[in-house]
């Protein structure tokens, strides 16, 4: 489902999306979504960083 029209009717100022092991970011101009390398809302953030985090977060050991 594709939920960036609901985001968009609510003004979303930012939007994260991770699929296909990445992270992307997306930032709202105008009437839609515009792909970005880094964060709007926090600049020192980028898509790539935060798809290492989420990569190296998916190898920990976790207690069973």
């Amino acid at each position: 489902m594709n939920k960036f029209p609901i985001y968009l009717g609510i003004g979303v100022p930012e939007v994260w999306h991770y699929s296909d092991d990445a992270l992307s970011i997306f930032t709202l101009e105008g009437n839609g979504y515009v792909q970005r390398v880094q964060s709007s809302i926090f600049p020192k953030v980028t898509a790539s960083a935060l798809t290492k985090l989420i990569g190296s977060s998916l190898e920990l050991k976790r207690p069973l």
